[in-house]
């Protein structure tokens, strides 16, 4: 894909708001031989999530944490103090996670991804996406608590991050759409193009893993316009393995190996 490809310090991030297939998606990874420091799933459960390791779902939960108290560091002494000291419990957890696994999934995963560069290591990016009409229902009907405004904001933040460091740090976006209707020929061959995973492997892991799926409900009304925006945005970069920034690649160049946190 670049220069970096293959970098042992490179490191997966799969990257989704919950719903858009990413467990199926993380399982046929883990079947092809991607290292997610955890047992495989014997099935992939379409009622619920999986494949996501305790220590990544600690450090997201920490970096969140911190982002509902402040998007950047916030000014005064105490809430200062805490937003670092979030941050600092999330960057413990995730290099502790990021020393044992390639491959990382879970919500809210896209704002650990600047401290694992930080913490010297090379961001790719497989965005698992859905239309939000067809994500918030799904997710509306599993927490029966969640509202349209809070569905639209995770979404918009996930996905908006997401494209903007798929563009940086390189990877691919795999629709929901395509990972449960088409033949998993097309989907192997973006996968194996991004992680350097085997094609066959990925291929006969999808094939296995998959079961009968039903598409996004294109005709669906506009829930939000942000939302809708970001959907095209994902659907343009479909189908293509996208290379790191030049940018990044300079920032990278010189670095060793990863700091002691």
């Amino acid at each position: 894909m670049d220069e970096l490809s293959g970098d042992p310090r490179e490191r997966f991030f799969i990257v989704c708001a919950g719903r858009t297939g990413s467990t199926l998606l993380a399982a046929a990874l883990a079947d092809s031989g991607a290292d997610f420091a955890m047992p495989l799933p014997g099935n992939w459960d379409p009622s619920g999530g999986g494949m996501e390791h305790p220590l990544v779902q600690r450090a997201a939960g920490r970096f969140h944490r911190a982002y509902r108290m402040a998007p950047e560091k916030p000014v005064g002494r105490f809430r200062a103090a805490a937003w670092n000291w979030e941050r600092r419990q999330g960057k413990r957890d995730l290099a502790r996670v990021l020393d044992a696994a390639r491959y990382l999934k879970g919500i809210n995963i896209d704002l650990a991804v600047q401290p694992a560069f930080q913490l010297g290591y090379f961001p790719r990016i497989i965005l698992s996406y859905r239309s939000f009409e067809a994500q918030a229902r799904s997710r509306f009907t599993m927490r029966g608590h969640s509202s349209l405004d809070a569905l639209a904001r995770l979404y918009n933040r996930i996905y908006g991050n997401g494209l903007l460091l798929l563009q940086i740090y390189g990877g691919c976006a795999v629709s929901f759409d395509e990972l449960v209707t088409d033949a998993p020929h097309r989907t192997a061959a973006l996968l194996a193009e991004t992680t350097g995973l085997p094609g066959p492997a990925l291929e006969r892991a999808l094939g296995a893993r998959m079961t009968a799926g039903t598409p996004s409900d294109t005709k669906d009304c506009t829930l939000d316009e942000e939302a809708a925006r970001l959907y095209r945005a994902l659907e343009t970069m479909k189908g293509r393995a996208i290379p790191a920034s030049r940018q990044a690649i300079r920032s990278w160049s010189g670095r060793t190996a990863p700091p002691a946190v």
